[in-house]
């Protein structure tokens, strides 16, 4: 992302590696007013299909990685080179999600950092109670104690950062990935669009 977005969303720089961090679910039943959802946790340890036994986050990295050096070698290059690495990793993860769960997945959402701040300010914020003040130059968060609403702009307190210590819950900004089939997607989207939905 540009570095004027990053600054907005008071999202520092991310030097880690591609993980993906939040991983949901959902099934639509013939009534779409009430769609159930499972959160698969980041670090459970799963048989990763052509990886072996890995935490489950680490699975779309992983097959970037390879797609990368293999359509390197291949001859592919600018974007069709990022475009395939992309589809090629999104299977990987889409089976290994199937493997996990058992579920056959239909379609595929995929959200990156901006995404998922434009969903909070669509939605409204997202309402939180704090027991105590949170105080974070890490996240930027400076929040009162008790029931408030927080948004994803402009940059200030970022309700995605929940992890990076146990007092203040802050997270590391990654790519917010939710299976929901695998083999290559019909379309292309950003990942800043808030609800790219890939048919398989």
């Amino acid at each position: 992302m540009p570095r004027q977005v990053l600054d907005e969303l008071n999202a520092g720089t991310d030097t880690g590696p591609l993980n993906t961090d939040t991983l949901v679910l959902v099934r639509i039943s013939d009534d779409p007013t009430t769609p159930a959802t499972i959160s698969v946790p980041h670090d459970s340890y799963i048989d990763i299909p052509g990886y072996g036994r890995h935490k489950i986050k680490s699975t779309y990295g992983r097959a970037r990685t390879d797609a990368l050096a293999h359509l390197t070698a291949a001859g592919v290059r600018g974007a069709d080179l990022t475009t395939q690495a992309d589809q090629a990793s999104r299977r990987v993860l889409v089976s290994a999600i199937e493997q996990l769960t058992g579920a056959s997945i239909d379609h595929y959402a995929e959200i990156n950092l901006v995404g998922f701040a434009d969903i909070t300010d669509v939605v409204g914020g997202v309402p939180v109670c704090l027991k105590a003040p949170a105080h974070d130059t890490y996240s930027g968060a400076d929040l009162p104690a008790g029931p408030q609403t927080l948004k994803g702009r402009p940059a200030g307190p970022r309700p995605d950062r929940a992890r990076r210590s146990s007092e203040q819950g802050k997270r590391e900004p990654r790519a917010q990935h939710g299976p929901t089939r695998g083999p290559t997607p019909s379309a292309e989207h950003t990942t800043g669009d808030p609800i790219p939905l890939l048919s398989w």
